[in-house]
């Protein structure tokens, strides 16, 4: 039985880049998904069972939001800042 090969970090890359062509940033972290995930929970009244959906749901959005951050010419300029700031305080 043959056993699974991790990918390299250069493989992961290239994959990110192929999926994440706009953002250069690949793609969105665990925490942005966290909170966009935590906050459609909290809009649906905290009703439970939905936790795959939700968090489906808050890594298109954080996906899309990235898209048109960058059509619009911000995403460079909102990346700075998170690395200046730190992530946790600039969430969304």
């Amino acid at each position: 039985m043959a056993r699974h090969k991790e990918p390299t970090e250069a493989e992961v890359a290239a994959e990110a880049a192929a999926i994440y062509p706009d953002t250069n940033a690949g793609p969105p972290t665990e925490d942005e998904i966290a909170v966009e995930a935590h906050a459609i929970y909290v809009s649906r009244g905290g009703e439970h069972g939905h936790d795959m959906d939700d968090w489906l749901e808050a890594e298109r959005r954080v996906q899309s939001r990235r898209q048109a951050a960058v059509k619009a010419g911000t995403w460079q300029e909102r990346d700075a800042d998170r690395r200046a700031h730190g992530a946790d305080d600039l969430k969304g």
